[in-house]
């Protein structure tokens, strides 16, 4: 069982294990925003996808894509019961963490994530920086992987329910 802190009567911190039914809907709730982003995710993909063909504005496409894959990211660590680290790379480190380990997925891909936290960085905060179609398209796939494996986890989750 979980601990759940609340307030007492007296307005002090108690801790106390959580009742079956509180651990039930805490896990509903995860799996609703953890589905929430995953389809967020989709549309800024679909986003990212027509900015950088009709507009061939790759920097915004590199940009929306790099959201998209951070809420990919945030849904695969709710899905394993832990909390949303603050930062961009604290992120990724937790699905390193999570999913690599047990191989569910490819170091390969967390090599990905790393290239994408840089040029979603570049993107976002320097003019300087150039970004080519290749840094788009790279993006974009990157981002389809990880929803590929967040939609068999999502589905995963669904049939045991």
């Amino acid at each position: 069982m979980e601990i759940c802190i609340t307030r007492s009567r007296r307005n002090r911190c108690v801790k106390r294990k959580m009742t079956l039914l509180e651990e039930k809907h805490r896990e509903k709730k995860r799996i609703r925003k953890a589905e929430e982003y995953f389809q967020i995710s989709q549309e800024y993909l679909d986003t990212a996808g027509r900015i950088q063909k009709l507009f061939s504005d790759h920097r915004m496409a590199v940009y929306t894509g790099f959201h998209a894959l951070n809420l990919c990211l945030r849904s695969l660590i709710l899905l394993k019961g832990k909390r949303i680290p603050r930062s961009n790379i604290g992120i990724i480190s937790s699905v390193g963490n999570l999913y690599a380990k047990s191989k569910e997925v490819s170091k390969e891909l967390l090599k990905g994530f790393h290239w994408a936290l840089i040029r979603g960085d570049e993107a976002t905060s320097s003019l300087r920086a150039e970004i080519k179609r290749e840094d788009a398209q790279k993006m974009i796939r990157l981002g389809k992987q990880t929803q590929k494996v967040l939609d068999i986890k999502l589905k995963g989750i669904k049939g045991k329910e």
